[in-house]
Order: C-alpha cells, then structure tokens, then sequence
C-alpha cells in the first residue's frame, strides 16, 4: 500500500495537540490570564436570510456564503454588491475558498457538483461529482452525493479532501456505517472515495496532521492524536483544547462558548468577550445534529476564517451577521 493511500486509511478528525511548529510538546500549558476582546460586524446579510457556511477571500475583499435556502452568495466588500452565484440547489450547499480558488459543493437535477473559480466567481469550472441512480433509494453513481461536513481540507501535498460523505445508499447507522472520505487529487476535478476509521477537522500544522477516533461521542474528552509522517503513525496527547484551524501564523485555533484559544510558543492564551445580554458571537465548537449518515445537519465544525491580516471571521451568534475580531 502506498504511502499516500495510507494517509486516507489513517486521517482522523482534526484534533487537538499540544504542539507548535517546532515539535510537539506533551502537555501545552495553559494560560492564567484571558484576554478581552471585541467583535465587530463585518457583514449583515438581509433579514430573511440565515448563513450556513461561509468563506472569505485572503484580502477580505470578497465574502461567499450558503444561506438557507440553500443559495450560493457572494459580497463585493468594497462596494456592497450581492450576488446568487448558485440558486436553488435540491440538497445542501457549501463554499471554500483556499489559495486564492473558490470552491462551490452542491446538488442540482439529481446530480452533484464541484464547481471551482479562480476569479472570485466570474466564471466558473463545473466538475460532476455524482449522479442519482434511484432518488427514493439513495443510489448513485460516483464519488457522492449530499456532504454532510462542512470543511473542505487540504493536505501537505496538496490533495483535498471531504470527510464523511455518504456511501452508495441512505446509511442508518450514521456513526458506524460512515467512514468515507473523497480525495481528488488534480485540484476538485476528479474525486474518488477512501476508507477512513477516523475523523478529521481541516487543522493542518506546517505538516503535522491532527486526529480523533470516529465517533463524535464525547468528544471533548476523547484522546487526541498527532501525525507527522502523512499519517502513517500517530502520537497520542492529551490537551484541554480541540482545535480547529490554524491562522496565517501557523498557530493552532479552538474555541467554544465565549472563549478562544491560541496555541503559542507551548502555552495556550484565552481569549473571551461579554457574554452578558446578546453576544455578537457564541462558538459552536464541534457538534454532531444528525440522526443518518446523509443528514446535512451531521458532523459540523465552526467557519474559521482567517484573511491575510490574520483576522478572525465567524458566524454571528444570530447566524444573520458574519464577525470579525484579532487575537493578539
């Protein structure tokens, strides 16, 4: 078995470590003192729309959301300007954007879709993904159909990757009957599935990899790993904190509730904000909503996005407003 191959076999779900970029570090301390800050609205998006998923350009010039309707967004931020990229998708929609490509996931006339645009979605690449053999059934043939994560992620050697999507037909144990990954590895378009006995949040430190096992049961408190060979062995650690990005520093990024974490030079420094009245911003943390594998309201994991300022953008507590704050 190939290297590579052994990567999708082991890949686990994001995880918390306590390592910064120079190795890792058994225990990260944890910081007794915790910042104030404040979060402003970046975006407000109209009153009869919620937001679902979001990604922001490097330069915080455009913003692209999926709204509950299902619709693909995107805001020139300089001028205010609103447009439907993507209209009436029948199943849930996502956007990404990474190295200055936007990626757009979505279901449309019984057919899946990796959509990709390297001018900020002026135009457009349209990759089918997968295609409804029996609808009432779930068959179909290809890569997948409905995701049921929201986080696109990118490996050391460039391959992308989704986590969890759905296998041939509709899965009724959605913990032990979902452990599929797609992989393309030519940039979105051309996807394939992978075995996964592990879940992963798109945390990628220099080239170390983060992981957790596959059920998201406890998983607060469940053993976090470490990789740094691609995935072929992996280091237990135990940390307070799952986190779940890495900003343009290179530092590790968790949060949950009204506090956020920042994993620096072997300490951990927190950060929280008022949380009296109406917060701007509550942190979801990791979650899992489903009752099957295809249910879009499965495993989720905040939107951290980072632009090239290393500001940090989230969805509003209200799900109406996108927030902007800086961890110093």
């Amino acid at each position: 078995m190939s290297r590579i191959s052994n990567v999708f076999l082991l890949i686990g779900l994001g995880i918390v470590c306590s390592c910064d970029a120079e190795g890792p570090v058994p225990n990260g301390d944890i910081s007794e003192s915790v910042k104030t800050i404040q979060w402003e609205v970046f975006y407000q998006v109209e009153p009869d729309l919620v937001i679902s998923n979001f990604a922001i350009a490097e330069e915080a010039d455009w913003l692209f959301f999926t709204d509950n309707l299902r619709n693909i967004n995107r805001v020139n931020i300089s001028t205010g300007k609103q447009d439907v990229l993507f209209s009436e998708p029948t199943g849930p929609s996502y956007v990404h954007f990474k190295n200055g490509k936007l990626y757009m996931f979505y279901e449309k006339d019984f057919t899946s879709y990796c959509s990709i645009s390297s001018d900020f979605g002026e135009s457009f690449q349209h990759h089918p993904v997968g295609v409804y053999t029996n609808y009432a059934a779930g068959w179909y043939e290809g890569a997948f159909m409905n995701l049921i994560v929201n986080r696109l992620f990118e490996m050391p050697n460039g391959d992308l990757v989704l986590p969890h999507i759905m296998s041939d037909r509709n899965n009724a144990e959605y913990l032990m009957d979902n452990r599929l990954i797609a992989v393309s590895t030519d940039g979105g378009a051309t996807w394939s599935q992978r075995e996964s006995e592990n879940s992963y949040i798109s945390t990628l430190q220099n080239e170390r990899l983060f992981a957790i096992d596959e059920s998201w049961d406890g998983v607060s408190v469940s053993v976090h790993y470490f990789s740094d060979d691609l995935g072929q062995t992996w280091q237990a650690t135990e940390n307070p904190y799952v986190p779940q990005a890495t900003d343009w520093e290179n530092h590790l990024i968790a949060g949950g509730g009204n506090e956020l974490q920042k994993f620096k030079e072997g300490t951990w420094q927190r950060y929280s904000w008022e949380e009296n009245g109406e917060p701007l911003v509550s942190i979801t943390s990791l979650s899992y909503g489903g009752v099957r594998g295809d249910d879009p309201n499965g495993r989720k994991m905040e939107d951290f996005e980072f632009d090239s300022n290393n500001s940090l953008y989230v969805i509003g507590r209200d799900r109406k407003s996108i927030c902007r704050t800086t961890l110093n």
